[in-house]
């Protein structure tokens, strides 16, 4: 369920209006679900890999070796 805290701060942060902003959220949710149901995972770049294995999502971060 959607609680509309992602599209008010994308809408805040990007001056953007709320509807805009949650239509964006939207489009986003759709690429990540058409992704990990075609090729099993969706790459967030500079964080990780979220996996689909059979009905679990797995999120893998990548570790930095010095975040400094």
């Amino acid at each position: 369920k959607d609680d509309g805290l992602l599209s008010n701060e994308l809408a805040h942060a990007h001056e953007i209006s709320h509807s805009e902003a949650a239509q964006r959220v939207d489009e986003f949710v759709d690429k990540v679900k058409a992704e990990l149901n075609t090729n099993g995972l969706f790459t967030f770049d500079d964080f990780g890999v979220l996996r689909k294995k059979r009905m679990v999502m797995l999120l893998h971060p990548y570790i930095l070796k010095n975040p400094l």
